[in-house]
């Protein structure tokens, strides 16, 4: 019986003496020096920007941008699809997403972007679909516009 009572004590022991860190060595040499870092970019011709913790590389496609080790992007310029007065700006926003809803790639969430319907179909054929199923009539082209007004056709 008395040995039960000093069991939790010596298991509280163990668990200390267990955890207990040893203690470094004393060393009577200098702590070691981190190595100068070189940059990336003295052997690397793709980098194009770069910091102390960050490195942006152009990969050798010219559509893609490597942001560190782990990120790639596809960055698309914006293209201008048609113009629309203030007043249309909900139908037009509301067509775009109908258009992405019923044509957009939802199931791989990486290419779940408008972007890429844009890219894979082409600007005219993306114009065409959305003016003929989505905005139901004919679009004011870019072009069209000197400033903020529209010219008359």
């Amino acid at each position: 019986m008395k040995l039960l009572r000093f069991l939790p004590a010596v298991a509280a022991l163990l668990v200390a003496l267990a955890c207990a860190t040893p203690s470094a060595p004393k060393s009577s040499s200098p702590p070691p020096q981190p190595t100068p870092r070189f940059p990336l970019s003295a052997t690397n011709p793709n980098i194009v920007e770069e910091d102390e913790l960050h490195f942006v590389e152009r990969l050798p496609k010219d559509e893609y941008v490597r942001v560190d080790e782990r990120h790639a992007r596809h960055p698309l310029i914006a293209q201008p699809v048609c113009y629309i007065e203030p007043d249309e700006v909900v139908k037009g926003a509301e067509a775009i997403v109908r258009l992405f809803r019923d044509h957009g790639n939802r199931a791989n969430r990486k290419r779940a972007r408008l972007k890429y319907v844009m890219h894979d179909w082409g600007i005219e054929k993306f114009r065409e679909v959305f003016a003929r199923d989505y905005w139901g009539g004919p679009l004011r082209l870019p072009n069209d516009i000197v400033g903020n007004q529209a010219i008359a056709a």
